[in-house]
């Protein structure tokens, strides 16, 4: 079987979901690839050296020089040349000409465009709409990465694309994210990012569908009931995250809210295992894998019940029924003022976070590349 992965989105620097689902499953198809599969990885520049591309895989990359449009001409052009047996577009996306023969499968993560169009940049709204309005109507396969996204395609775009979507959850990668109980290491990481306890957590992208200015302004009512509480927000700037640094700045707490920018994985577990409570209170999610870390490091998490997150969070999180900042800081409270609550909580995640593997995942996605249908 010859295979053709866009692999483009390992170029960049900074690390979001799609590129860690990218990078973790090829980690697993170096091991999954049988003597006759050929797997090749296009791309144009060099692979950002934070997502370990497997040396098995990058032995049979091909650099394919850029130009405008690329995924449309230099990268169509290349898989008319090599005519592999399949393809996989790991997002939203799918090259206009290519051969008949030339089998399909693509990745959505979710329509959050079409449901929270303001959230983005307008140019990417439109970019994305005629991507995947194409791909989801010409593809052979579409691979959903939860029950949620499935049912978005559907009801977006009709149900008779039904039959060709297969649900293959995100895996988890439980190896960086483990408790280290230790104090020395915690209290060095603290100080390098200004934390004390006791703190909430936030971590993910800071952009406007992560819905941060109502969790700015539930905070404001928690200092209300816990006054040393701080508020951190791990993770680097998207789109639209002046908006939202511009509400913190202005806030009555804004000494205590702390944003870490982009965050080292070490880091990142040590301040969220030192967390009282992780939140989570995006407005959108095609999965959600902040949920499983919080899970991981045995921190108890509140989240919205809304698009994929029950899914992935199961009934190991306390769930906050609408968006307002209101019952958003009425949901934290509870969990930090209920030790019992918040210990179930705790020991509902260990045992959910690991119904999620990327060994499964990849095994599900390289099963679909390579079938015959």
């Amino acid at each position: 079987m010859n295979i053709a992965i866009h692999a483009r989105e390992l170029e960049y620097e900074r690390f979001d979901g799609t590129r860690n689902y990218i990078s973790a499953l090829l980690k697993k198809f170096a091991d999954l690839r049988s003597p006759d599969d050929l797997i090749t990885l296009y791309h144009a520049h060099d692979f950002n050296s934070s997502f370990c591309v497997p040396e098995q895989l990058a032995q049979f990359a091909q650099v394919v020089p850029h130009r405008p449009m690329w995924t449309q001409t230099q990268f169509a052009r290349a898989l008319w040349r090599d005519k592999p047996d399949v393809l996989w577009m790991p997002f939203h996306n799918l090259p206009l000409i290519r051969r008949p023969s030339l089998r399909t499968v693509v990745t959505i993560h979710d329509l959050a465009f079409k449901y929270f169009p303001e959230t983005f940049l307008p140019a990417d709204v439109r970019m994305l709409n005629l991507c995947t309005d194409y791909a989801v109507k010409a593809s052979d396969t579409i691979i959903a990465v939860s029950e949620s996204t499935k049912k978005d395609i559907i009801d977006v775009y009709g149900s008779r694309y039904g039959d060709k979507i297969k649900v293959v959850y995100h895996g988890f990668d439980q190896s960086q994210w483990y408790r280290r109980q230790d104090g020395h290491a915690l209290s060095v990481v603290r100080a390098r990012y200004k934390v004390r306890a006791p703190y909430i957590m936030y971590m993910g992208a800071i952009q406007p569908r992560k819905n941060l200015e109502s969790l700015i302004e539930a905070f404001e009512i928690l200092r209300v009931h816990e006054p040393q509480l701080q508020l951190v927000l791990a993770g680097g700037d998207a789109w639209h995250s002046e908006q939202i640094h511009q509400r913190a700045e202005v806030s009555s707490c804004a000494e205590d809210i702390i944003f870490t920018g982009r965050i080292e994985t070490a880091d990142a577990a040590l301040l969220m295992e030192g967390a009282s409570v992780f939140v989570y209170p995006s407005l959108y999610e095609g999965f959600g894998i902040p949920i499983l870390e919080a899970f991981a490091m045995g921190v108890p998490v509140v989240t919205m019940r809304n698009s994929s997150l029950p899914e992935v969070a199961g009934e190991a999180a306390y769930y906050v029924e609408g968006m307002g900042a209101t019952v958003l800081a009425e949901g934290v409270l509870r969990v930090l003022s209920d030790d019992v609550l918040s210990a179930n909580l705790v020991k509902k995640g260990c045992v959910q976070v690991d119904q999620f593997s990327w060994n499964q995942s990849a095994a599900a996605t390289y099963d679909i590349l390579t079938s015959d249908a």
